[in-house]
């Protein structure tokens, strides 16, 4: 077997034992109180897993150090099993949908600016959320020394998604894909581009539409209140009987 054949077979090789080596999904489920329920899972195939054990001189425990990091951030972990996959997934409820500021965690290779805003345009009946995301993964590309594209095939085999579930449906989104309930919209992040993410949610003023109602209410008293006065005042008063002594 010449020597290019034999590299193929080992990076074919390679690329089988990495397929699919990492994969992520970071869940937010907003709450019509507009508190929200987080809820990460980030795996590795047992495969890498291996392969990072069988390398002594740099040891890291990347799913004991995701456990640590989201432990710190306030969420309860636990381990998360998926078929050949093996990781860690990681709870937490916040009260206010707008605390939340970047999503999932900064570890190691899989370093990220993860960034969300909420914002509400608010009108008279009806509010615009607008959610707007940056997950930015471009520091995850293969470096010049990378000849072989290995790093490069490796990179690409990362599956990482990020999924936002509402009360309501969105008017506007740029999701990868929406899922059954129609209230669910899930985008792909891509390793190695900055990825945007886009939607915008109409929600009742609340506020506003009590206050109407309050309005409409005491109108309708009122109203009613006139109709009961007006027509008591038109009714024709009878002439008070007089007796007539009796001689």
């Amino acid at each position: 077997m010449n020597k290019k054949r034999l590299l193929f077979v080992i990076l074919s090789s390679v690329i089988i034992l990495l397929s699919g080596c990492v994969k992520g999904d970071f869940h937010v489920t907003v709450n019509r109180d507009q508190s929200a329920e987080l809820d990460y899972k980030l795996a590795l195939s047992s495969q890498l897993i291996g392969l990072m054990s069988m390398n002594s001189a740099n040891k890291t425990d990347m799913l004991g150090e995701l456990k640590k990091n989201f432990e710190t951030d306030g969420y309860q972990v636990s381990q998360y099993k998926d078929g050949d996959y093996q990781g860690v997934q990681a709870k937490k409820h916040v009260k206010d949908v707008k605390e939340i500021k970047n999503v999932g965690v900064n570890q190691g290779n899989i370093n990220a600016e993860n960034k969300i805003d909420m914002t509400v345009d608010k009108g008279f009946i009806f509010n615009t959320n607008h959610v707007i995301g940056n997950f930015d993964l471009s520091s995850m590309k293969a470096d010049a020394k990378d000849t072989m594209g290995l790093q490069k095939m490796m990179i690409s085999q990362i599956d990482l998604k990020f999924t936002l579930t509402l009360p309501e449906k969105a008017e506007q989104q740029n999701a990868s894909r929406v899922l059954d309930d129609g209230k669910t919209y899930q985008w792909d992040l891509l390793a190695g581009a900055n990825n945007e993410v886009k939607l915008d949610l109409k929600t009742p003023n609340m506020v506003n539409i009590s206050i109407l109602v309050a309005v409409v209410v005491i109108l309708i008293a009122a109203i009613i209140f006139l109709l009961l006065r007006r027509k008591k005042r038109a009714q024709p008063v009878e002439p008070l009987a007089i007796e007539t002594p009796i001689e």
